[in-house]
């Protein structure tokens, strides 16, 4: 039901989609009446694809738990009827639901989601927990028993602890068996590690004396998290989208819910120092996409290649303003990289001159940077009309104060400008 995540295996023979919503097991003998609303009336499933015929070959259900923990147990059962009695006795189980991205590392598919134990009473940690669950690629089965990861969260010091909820999105180092899940609702990045079978865990404390190993990263500076944020000015919240660098160095995190990008520094060989980038270190540490930035950092920002078409000059900078102002940030470049920008192309592969093995090139010379430059306009103001591939255009003002429209480059329209996009 409601496919949602996609990943398609390097050889291009295998295509996995999560379903969003679990559904009943087909061997289950229950009647809905009395299979819906159990912890085990569900299940997770993950459609598997022939990548080669489009044909579905298979379906890889994810079973429910019997058990999460004995920290997650219920005072009373809804579905037996039995009474709230302020003792919390009755095991609860879960199943995996609300599937979100699927992640391919190795052998094994990697989905996070929300598991659901439906029987309750309604309680915190009795009805919702994230989880993550494992495909076999080779053999179409689950690769693992699905992960509660709030599983030991019980055992951390007050003041420390803290539910991981809404898991949205996974992804690995390419160097080592680590990784790190987006964790929606609770604004943070959840360190994930792998034993040498593919098994993850987060590393949580055995017992009340255990301090542990979870490590969450803060998608915001240390400075602003004890700040009000009514406008939601600061950012950092509702990440959703997470991807590594090729040197494993820095997460980019997509932030819905404030519009922008968190950059973090994961490199080193100690977790516990991996941080969120400082905004006034640009250039000797991993910045920030957070901060509105200053001029510097605004005539040294990225003029994204998929906003504008390639096109620069005040056009660009149109396009630009109008992207930032809509995204709520700023990418910032280190400042000795301002002189440098001619084209720069967030979509290509990494080369010697990534900055600090991003996919962030800077291209000084070619037919790119030729039609730039011949897209730039002499006018003191430029705005964007038109709605359309055939329709963009741009409006001019003279020095005089005259608006005057004018057509969009040729080579902006090709690639389909920002008239279509912005």
């Amino acid at each position: 039901q409601k496919p949602h995540g996609i990943a398609i295996t390097g050889d291009g023979r295998k295509v996995l989609v999560s379903q969003f919503l679990a559904l009943k097991p087909a061997n289950d003998p229950r009647p809905l009446t009395e299979s819906e609303g159990a912890d085990d009336g569900r299940e997770g499933r993950v459609t598997v694809i022939d990548g080669y015929s489009h044909d579905v070959i298979g379906t890889v259900a994810l079973n429910p738990l019997a058990d999460v923990g004995a920290a997650f147990k219920s005072d009373g059962n809804t579905l037996k009827r039995e009474p709230l009695t302020q003792t919390f006795d009755n095991v609860t189980g879960a199943f995996p639901n609300l599937l979100e991205s699927v992640l391919i590392w190795g052998n094994i598919a990697y989905v996070p989601g929300t598991c659901s134990s439906p029987n309750g009473p309604f309680r915190f940690n009795v009805n919702v927990r994230s989880c993550l669950s494992g495909v076999d690629i080779t053999n179409g089965v689950a690769a693992f028993t699905t992960l509660n990861m709030n599983a030991g969260v019980n055992f951390e010091p007050v003041g420390v602890k803290l539910y991981n909820t809404n898991p949205f999105a996974i992804a690995f180092k390419q160097s080592k068996p680590e990784g790190f899940v987006a964790l929606g609702a609770t604004d943070r990045l959840l360190r994930v590690t792998l034993d040498n079978t593919g098994l993850p865990s987060i590393n949580p404390p055995a017992n009340a004396g255990d301090p542990g190993n979870i490590v969450r990263i803060q998608l915001k500076d240390p400075q602003d998290i004890v700040l009000l944020d009514p406008n939601d000015t600061i950012g950092g919240k509702n990440p959703r989208g997470l991807v590594i660098n090729s040197s494993d160095t820095r997460a980019y995190v997509m932030d819905f819910l404030s519009r922008d990008v968190a950059v973090v520094d994961i490199s080193g060989d100690v977790p516990a120092l991996y941080h969120h980038g400082d905004p006034d270190a640009v250039g000797r540490s991993p910045g920030t996409s957070h901060g509105r930035g200053d001029r510097s950092s605004r005539e040294a920002a990225l003029q994204l290649g998929d906003r504008t078409g390639g096109c620069r000059g005040e056009l660009a900078a149109a396009v630009g303003a109008d992207v930032r102002h809509r995204m709520g940030h700023v990418l910032q470049l280190p400042s000795q990289w301002a002189d440098r920008q001619r084209d720069v192309d967030v979509r290509g592969r990494p080369t010697a001159g990534d900055l600090d093995g991003e996919h962030v090139s800077v291209r000084r010379g070619g037919d790119r940077e030729r039609r730039a430059r011949a897209a730039r306009i002499a006018y003191a103001r430029a705005q964007l009309v038109g709605g359309s591939r055939r329709s963009a255009g741009f409006r001019a003002q003279h020095p005089g104060g005259v608006w005057r429209r004018r057509a969009h480059p040729r080579h902006c329209r090709r690639r389909g400008g920002p008239g279509e996009r912005a």
